[in-house]
């Protein structure tokens, strides 16, 4: 029997830790869709979420990493993440990445002796280099396979 696993194919986006970045910002990775949720809201709405796996333990780790599913429960996945937003489009993901950073630096103030759009700038500029190491790592095409065979 062959076991596949097709790389990833869906985006998310991958927050970088505030330790790193000033906002705690967002870039787009690609993602393992381990399955899809809905979330029951504390209003009394469902929400459509799904969980994922990032291909890598992080933005800049090449430690490669796939689902974990728990041996005692086939229906938890160890090393997933819950998130309400994916997408099969890189172009579409990077728009999601731009509007939820905007949110973010808008709330965020300026360092002492610094203005409102150098601020803006340097952010920008530190979103972009983090999205750069994730993208020298994992590529955008998605067409690879794993597939674990059988020893002989």
């Amino acid at each position: 029997m062959i076991d596949e696993l097709k790389y990833p194919r869906a985006y998310a986006l991958m927050k970088v830790p505030k330790q790193k970045s000033d906002g705690g910002f967002y870039i787009v990775s690609p993602c393992y869709i381990v399955k899809e949720l809905l979330i029951h809201m504390a209003d009394g709405r469902n929400e459509k979420g799904y969980e994922i796996v990032y291909p890598r333990r992080g933005y800049n780790s090449r430690e490669e990493q796939i689902p974990e599913i728990n041996k005692l429960d086939s229906w938890e996945c160890i090393n997933g993440f819950i998130t309400d937003y994916i997408t099969y489009d890189y172009e579409e993901a990077i728009k999601e990445r731009d509007r939820v950073n905007s949110s973010l630096l808008a709330s965020l103030r300026p360092k002492e002796g610094e203005t409102f759009g150098e601020m803006y700038r340097r952010c920008r500029e530190e979103i972009e280099f983090y999205q750069e190491e994730l993208n020298k790592i994992e590529p955008k095409e998605q067409v690879k396979k794993k597939i674990k065979t059988p020893a002989k």
